[in-house]
């Protein structure tokens, strides 16, 4: 088998719902071994999430891929006893409980790094682990409201609008990856005198530390970034207009080239530096010149000038885009009920130690066996005693 970037890995997920699970999804694609525990009979709540087709949560099917499922009661002392064993011989444990649960179930960081004195803890949370508010409980939705991408999103005679996706817990996500690779490869670096590491993440800072300007230019000029419409934001942004043909475009009007190209398109002469024209103008100009034309037209226009353009994409417009096929932007999954199924690719692409996608995501506890018996070394006795008590 090909390695990957993180073959030879193994990571034991103690999380549910998505922010952390998203970080050990990342690991999974490209070749670490995810070990995911979920409570006997009843799972991750993700699996409850969403549309089912033949008895199969779909968005579990791509959330969990990579992963295997194993069924673990952490309330039970010999379900505690069971995770501190596979950490001993785990790389990373991620988690994203609501802070002092793990430490109450002897799971926190000092009970883990005592047994394994390099392992390399994630701890995401509403707000971290330190901090007046760190035992609050907190989703995706807090870090979104708290990092001032909310405030700014939406239109000035509007409320603050949030995304329809989980834009706060996928970027924590990602941040929560990011820094997972840095500490495995500090691990690697520094050999016997790396002393293991604890991240301590809230689902806030991802959002808020993408967002490069909004604390210094209030510190410095007073700004607060009110509301200004689709992606306005201060110094400029892109602008969203409707085709003729009722589809949805966005492009960077204000850029001169676009302007000057645009202009000339719709029979209008602009001054020498386009961007001294009135926005509003512009904007009305180009709303009207957009309504008469379909959006393939206008892609062909924009296209000609070398401008920032693009359709606005739905699902169905991805399935058919040659970009998406060429790239493998959207991958094909054998599942062994519904056949094939279509998810997500592995991105970004790698040329010599590629991610990929091994399966969709499994049953509860269908990895248990291969496991406890097969990896942890479990007799049959035992597996077989534990089961009988509920512990797996």
């Amino acid at each position: 088998m090909n390695k990957s970037l993180f073959t030879g890995r193994t990571v034991i997920e103690l999380g549910h719902a998505v922010a952390g699970p998203f970080t050990a999804s990342l690991l999974g694609d490209f070749g670490a071994d995810v070990i995911k525990i979920e409570q006997p009979g009843k799972g991750d709540m993700w699996r409850q999430m969403g549309p089912s087709k033949d008895g199969y949560p779909l968005t579990w099917l791509v959330t969990a891929r990579n992963k295997k499922s194993v069924t673990v009661d952490l309330a039970s002392e010999k379900g505690q006893a069971l995770v501190r064993e596979m950490v001993k011989k785990s790389d990373v444990v991620v988690e994203n409980f609501r802070p002092g649960l793990v430490e109450k179930w002897g799971l926190g960081w000092q009970d883990l790094h005592a047994i394994n004195p390099k392992l390399i803890m994630l701890m995401v949370s509403g707000y971290g682990q330190t901090g007046p508010l760190s035992r609050k409980p907190g989703f995706g939705v807090v870090g979104e409201a708290m990092s001032g991408a909310i405030f700014m999103t939406g239109f000035p005679d509007k409320p603050p609008t949030f995304p329809g996706f989980s834009l706060g817990d996928v970027t924590t996500g990602m941040m929560g990856a990011f820094v997972v690779s840095g500490a495995l490869h500090r691990r690697a670096t520094d050999g016997d005198d790396f002393k293991g590491e604890c991240i301590d993440l809230a689902l806030y800072e991802s959002l808020f530390r993408s967002i490069e300007w909004q604390i210094i230019l209030h510190d410095q000029v007073g700004l607060i970034p009110e509301r200004k419409g689709n992606g306005r934001y201060p110094g400029g942004g892109p602008s969203i207009f409707q085709s003729g043909d009722g589809r949805w475009l966005v492009g960077e009007s204000r850029k001169p080239t676009l302007i000057r190209f645009l202009g000339k398109a719709m029979g209008e002469k602009f001054s020498s530096d386009p961007l001294k024209e009135d926005e509003s103008h512009l904007l009305k100009l180009t709303e009207d010149w957009m309504a008469q034309h379909t959006a393939q037209e206008i892609q062909a226009v924009c296209d000609k000038a070398d401008v920032v353009a693009a359709l606005i994409m739905n699902p169905q417009d991805m399935m058919k885009n040659e970009q998406f096929k060429s790239r493998g932007s959207i991958a094909t999954v054998n599942h062994p009920v519904l056949g094939e199924i279509k998810m997500p690719g592995v991105m970004p692409l790698l040329t010599n130690y590629p991610g990929s996608i091994r399966h969709p995501g499994p049953t509860i506890g269908e990895y248990n066996e291969e496991v406890l018996k097969g990896w942890l070394g479990l007799s049959s006795l035992e597996y077989k005693t534990l089961k009988e008590e509920g512990v797996i």
